[in-house]
């Protein structure tokens, strides 16, 4: 982004290579080097985007979490858009949506590029198209947010949420809050993961798209770490995602024999069904949920903000036994399951077995 500024200094470089080139010492190491680092710069790319358009293949030879899965899939993610947008409109022709929406600028600009300009997609990432000055650009072509509900207003629309980024599930539920200010409605109606599950997307049906200033629900401001507060009510119906965390469990946790482990989950719309721990994206063990947890409730961090149908019992503890399990380095998460069928994997972790 930087780059049109330093091009304003490309008379002044050009002066300065004029000077070395007459040095007789530094005419030969130009000579070599300008061609030296074209080709090295050259090479470099082509192993970069060897790297990320083969990410499926190199998926399996690396360790979870190693390989970056945010540059590729796309493909994947408009076969799996294409399929949805179908079977909603068959299950329901009345609520067939009319737009394609994302919350991240990049998915949907992949898609509006994989789908071959036919459906009307736009973005609601505010924040991110501000930061990378890419603002101004979507705002003439009224594909933003603000676009979109002046042009929109009363339609329904499939809108793409990407689940894959997120520690305990804050800056999900802040996003997911946000969407269900923009619709009458917000129904999750599908999921899919790509290379393993390091790649989530969440496919989201939206009715009646509101008018610009007309009932939103903003997210919390801008992020500071994880935190976003404090939380405004939400339509019960609201599909936002669940939170959880391990307790001591961090990145790097050595675990031997039976590991006894503690951590709270909730869902603030629905009941918990069921908790449980996945080792390298699968399940191990069954948490024992229900347990007390106080100090949540009593957090500032959460304050207004639990209003789960679990609280404050919303702890679980887990006695897991290693032993079968191969020794080395792994991926731990836990996955939360609520009543109503929706399940969120949360706080993935690298830890070792020893």
């Amino acid at each position: 982004w930087p780059l049109s500024g330093y091009l304003l200094l490309a008379p002044l470089a050009a002066k300065l290579l004029e000077r070395w080139w007459q040095a007789r010492g530094w005419r030969r190491v130009l000579a070599a080097a300008a061609p030296a680092v074209g080709l090295a710069g050259v090479a470099g790319m082509l192993v970069y985007y060897g790297w990320v358009a083969n990410l499926e293949q190199l998926y399996r030879l690396v360790p979870p979490g190693q390989a970056r899965s945010d540059m590729a899939g796309w493909s994947a993610l408009a076969d799996a858009t294409r399929s949805v947008w179908r079977d909603v409109t068959r299950a329901d022709p009345a609520r067939a949506p009319d737009l394609l929406l994302a919350d991240r600028y990049y998915a949907a600009a992949q898609l509006d590029f994989e789908l071959a300009g036919r459906y009307v997609v736009g973005h609601l990432d505010e924040y991110k198209v501000h930061g990378h000055g890419r603002a101004r650009q979507y705002a003439l072509w009224e594909v933003d947010e603000a676009g979109i509900r002046t042009h929109h207003a009363g339609r329904s629309a499939l809108v793409v949420v990407d689940e894959s980024k997120a520690r305990y599930g804050f800056k999900r539920y802040a996003r997911i809050r946000a969407l269900c200010g923009l619709f009458d409605r917000m129904v999750l109606v599908d999921s899919v993961d790509l290379f393993g599950g390091a790649q989530r997307y969440r496919f989201y049906l939206g009715l009646g798209l509101r008018k610009p200033g007309h009932g939103s629900i903003p997210e919390s401001g801008i992020p500071v770490g994880e935190e976003f507060k404090p939380f405004l009510p939400l339509p019960a119906d609201c599909p936002v995602p669940s939170f959880g965390d391990m307790g001591q469990v961090t990145d790097g946790t050595r675990l031997t024999g039976v590991a006894d482990l503690k951590g709270w989950a909730f869902n603030n719309t629905a009941p918990v069904e069921r908790v449980d721990l996945l080792l390298d994206r699968k399940p191990v063990a069954r948490a024992d949920y229900g347990q007390p947890w106080p100090s949540l409730s009593r957090s500032e961090f959460w304050q207004g903000g639990v209003s789960s149908p679990d609280a404050p019992d919303v702890g679980f503890r887990v006695h897991w036994n290693t032993a079968g399990f191969a020794k080395g380095r792994h991926e731990l998460a836990l996955q939360v399951t609520t009543r109503t069928g929706r399940i969120d994997r949360l706080v993935a972790r690298e830890v070792w077995i020893d």
